[in-house]
Order: structure tokens, then sequence, then C-alpha cells
């Protein structure tokens, strides 16, 4: 299964975190390999969400007046 969308990447995400929060099995250190390798995959094609992102969230912060005051 390969990612194709936001949804799926979010879905997969999700799914992720479910499992780590289970105890950890061979069946699950497997599953959490392959959702790991599809979310890399899913992050090298679409390389600019995260920065559009984060330019979105910097903008938000300096609207607000935090970005001048707590520089990262």
């Amino acid at each position: 299964m390969a990612i194709t969308s936001e949804k799926e990447y979010q879905d997969a995400l999700s799914e992720l975190h479910s499992l780590i929060d289970c105890p950890i099995t061979e069946l699950f250190e497997k599953d959490i390999e392959k959702l790991e390798s599809e979310m890399r995959e899913w992050d090298k094609q679409h390389p600019l969400q995260e920065i559009e992102e984060n330019e979105s969230h910097k903008a938000q912060l300096h609207k607000l007046g935090f970005w001048d005051n707590y520089r990262p």
C-alpha cells in the first residue's frame, strides 16, 4: 500500500501512534516499519507541504506578535 493523499498520510500517522502505544511484538514492529517506510516515501514526494505549513504557522505567530518576541 502506498500513501497517495494527505488523508491517508494522517491515517497512517494515527495508526502508527496506535501501534507504538501497544505492547511491541514482532508483528507490530513489522507494521511500524512498513508505515514508517510509506510515510518517509510520502515525505520525499511532498517536501514543500511541511515548509508551507511551517510558513503558515510562522505567519500566524507573527500576526499574534509572538514571532518577533520568541524566535525559535
